[in-house]
């Protein structure tokens, strides 16, 4: 487990972040395999926190309502709310980063959940590949699985 070296702070996206961004992507999308979710439109900017540091960004993550299940379904099925969260390739490692931009998403998730029909229970998951092996192991503690 590293430590983060300086201070960094997180916010939401914003438009002026769409340099870092391309930067953060090229970081992470260097390793193959790496599932890199993009911002969408600005309505979608509120689920979208990113840490900055020394004026880069150095981890973005994104909370996405993925699957509602509609009335009628059995009590069975499960809404899906997925977590991306990537660094970049120097701080993937680097767990006080990582949790705290995880406790954001965390918080988000909990506000997208009360939204979704409550007869039907929601899973928290990760939008990983299976073998993007650093980030994956961030989660499994937390007990949320890679999407295949």
């Amino acid at each position: 487990m590293s430590q983060s070296p300086t201070e960094f702070f997180i916010r939401n996206f914003e438009h002026g972040d769409m340099p870092l961004l391309g930067e953060l992507y090229q970081s992470v999308t260097a390793k193959d395999n790496a599932m890199f979710w993009w911002v969408g439109d600005e309505d979608n900017w509120s689920n979208v926190y990113c840490a900055f540091e020394d004026g880069k960004m150095v981890a973005k993550g994104q909370v996405s309502i993925i699957n509602v299940v509609p009335p009628g379904r059995s009590k069975e099925n499960n809404h899906s709310i997925y977590i991306n969260l990537k660094t970049i390739y120097e701080r993937e490692q680097d767990t006080t980063l990582l949790d705290k931009v995880y406790q954001y998403l965390l918080t988000r998730a909990k506000q997208l959940k009360v939204t979704l029909p409550q007869e039907y229970g929601t899973i928290l998951c990760v939008g990983n590949d299976s073998k993007e092996t650093a980030n994956n192991q961030f989660f499994y503690p937390k007990r949320i699985s890679p999407s295949e």
